[in-house]
């Protein structure tokens, strides 16, 4: 059953993860779980070797918990994931702090360059994850105040562009205002050949 307002305010309700089996893909199960503040509204893979990682976005979405709310999340969350036994995925105490953002709604990552660009509702980020994917560094925010809602990220396949998508009016609606050539929730492209100085071209 749903949790009510009051769980989640007193922070009874679960959010999270949930691992799923479908090495029988007509028979998907349950194989695990992985609670967590602010839970995971969306969430990316960094595919290695012997483990992986996933980067949780999330962020305040109503009245939860006192650990999900817009002063003390303001992070990215990290899943560790043994390649031989996803089950054993676990929550690892490091985080990306992306103080102001009270939250990111979306990761991309770039394994060729080892880089990772997150879209974190007031601003957007670029990170190295070269050296340390657990402990990413930050190499550049792009403020636009043009944009209402840093929403999604995405990247040419030669990692020149950087591709920032508005949503506007954040999840409340309001529809499409301006003609054809207003920025209300345009994408936004970066050239991003120096990751430390990303440069609007449009």
């Amino acid at each position: 059953a749903a949790a009510s307002q009051n769980q989640h305010v007193e922070g009874q309700a679960w959010e999270g993860l949930r691992i799923i089996d479908v090495s029988d893909p007509k028979r998907p199960k349950d194989a695990g779980s992985i609670d967590m503040p602010c839970g995971s509204h969306t969430h990316t893979l960094l595919p290695g070797e012997t483990k992986s990682y996933i980067y949780i976005e999330s962020y305040p979405l109503g009245a939860q918990g006192q650990d999900c709310s817009v002063i003390t999340h303001r992070k990215v969350q990290i899943v560790e994931v043994p390649n031989d036994d996803p089950t054993k995925a676990k929550l690892l105490d490091k985080i990306i702090d992306v103080s102001p953002a009270i939250g990111c709604h979306d990761i991309t990552t770039f394994p060729d360059k080892g880089i990772m660009f997150g879209a974190c509702v007031s601003q957007s980020f670029i990170w190295d994850i070269s050296k340390d994917p657990t402990a990413p560094e930050l190499l550049s925010t792009i403020e636009n105040p043009e944009m209402q809602v840093h929403h999604s990220t995405a990247m040419t396949w030669d990692g020149k562009y950087l591709v920032l998508g508005d949503e506007f009016a954040g999840a409340g609606g309001g529809g499409c205002v301006g003609d054809e050539d207003s920025t209300v929730g345009a994408a936004w492209f970066y050239d991003i050949t120096d990751p430390t100085n990303p440069v609007n071209v449009g």
